[in-house]
């Protein structure tokens, strides 16, 4: 390439192709070198001002790559390609809104790029900008790709649920044809459909959809579920449950959510024999370890029983914020509450969740720290303000 670029000094091109064979040898500073003269030679072509920009990119430099692009875009602002390499470093600049514009740019250059709209719409969500979201899906809605027109359906779906127009959130999942977004439509659906009274038929939708992506079944049965349980029906959940071992009666995680679902239900002794039937077999689960012992600890006074399941979890994995909870919680109904204080900072630091917020409240409050325990309580309800937890 050397030999070649010399025989050819004023070939933008030769220039740019070196810069290539440099950037794959990571002699990125020769790389740059031969850019410039590539850009020097052709100040119009734009793969240089890209590869500059994935040059720096790929040392870490994204903000010097950002702005690379930025200069490239202002110097050539009819170059498609800039405007969506600029496009792609703001998103992986977590810079969403700047993102849209760019790509919005790029998509008024070839109004025919649907690739571009489908990033528009995406963006848009991410950004909470839901009419530039409607706007883009809705084109997409009309174009000739059936894949694309089942996306925009789904994803105008989505809009619309989070925005609580749920009826018009179900006409569009309804639309979703055979695309790889009808599982995940129909679930939604599903769910739609139930809170709005019509539970018979969503779970006629989630009977239906066993049968026809039955490789998926346990993911419907976990929805199915999580569905009742919103709705506040714990017998018809666990019935459901049941129902769901019985067809994968080897599958651990569906027992292990039965036990959990159990003993957030009151039915303590379903959820104890679901945890022990898992441990028969795989003795080191921590996570069924942890789930029995904080169940015990939390719903009976079988402390003592509890602190040993706990601890086996804390051993096998000695950060877990869930575990490290469980054991301030255990110690907490032991009376040792300096003890229960220090294992439920650690887990809060590890993962500032409600419920273990209101366990470290509790222990505060308990040992007359009552100020800071509000504290803890208020900066949790900011974040998960539907919290049972921290309500009660």
């Amino acid at each position: 390439m050397q030999r070649l670029t010399t025989r050819h000094p004023h070939n933008a091109h030769a220039h740019y192709a070196m810069a290539l064979v440099e950037f794959e040898a990571k002699q990125f500073h020769q790389a740059m070198s031969s850019l410039d003269q590539a850009k020097m030679l052709d100040p119009s072509w734009d793969k240089p001002y890209v590869l500059e920009a994935q040059i720096l990119a790929s040392q870490g430099n994204n903000q010097a790559a950002e702005a690379s692009l930025e200069e490239a875009v202002k110097k050539l602002p009819g170059q498609r390609t800039l405007h969506q390499a600029y496009g792609r470093i703001l998103v992986e600049n977590q810079r969403y809104k700047e993102a849209i514009k760019a790509f919005s740019k790029a998509y008024e250059l070839e109004p025919g790029d649907l690739d571009v709209l489908y990033a528009i719409g995406m963006l848009a969500m991410q950004a909470e900008d839901w009419d530039t979201a409607r706007e883009s899906w809705n084109i997409l809605l009309h174009s000739d790709d059936r894949e694309k027109r089942d996306d925009a359906n789904y994803f105008l779906g989505q809009v619309e649920e989070l925005n609580d127009n749920p009826d018009l959130a179900m006409k569009y999942y309804l639309a979703v044809g055979k695309g790889k977004t009808r599982t995940e439509s129909r679930l939604r659906l599903a769910r739609l459909m139930a809170k709005s009274g019509q539970l018979e038929q969503a779970r006629a939708i989630y009977g239906e959809l066993r049968v026809l992506s039955h490789h998926n079944a346990l993911q419907i049965y976990a929805a199915e579920a999580q569905t009742l349980k919103e709705l506040g029906l714990p017998e018809q959940a666990l019935e459901l449950y049941t129902t769901a071992m019985e067809a994968f009666p080897e599958n651990t995680d569906l027992r292990y959510a039965r036990g959990l679902y159990a003993a957030d239900n009151g039915d303590i002794d379903l959820a104890v024999s679901d945890f022990k039937v898992i441990l028969s077999e795989e003795p080191e689960n921590a996570d069924a370890l942890n789930a029995l012992g904080y169940t015990l600890a939390d719903q009976t006074d079988r402390y003592q029983e509890a602190m040993g399941y706990i601890l086996k979890a804390h051993q096998l994995k000695p950060d877990n914020a869930a575990i490290l909870d469980s054991l301030g919680w255990v110690l907490y109904k032991l009376g040792k509450y300096e003890e229960a204080l220090k294992y439920l900072h650690k887990a809060a630091t590890a993962n500032p969740d409600a419920e273990i917020a209101a366990h470290l409240g509790e222990v505060l409050w308990m040992m007359g720290n009552r100020n800071q325990a509000k504290e803890v309580w208020n900066k949790a309800l900011t974040t998960e303000p539907g919290s049972e937890k921290l309500k009660e």
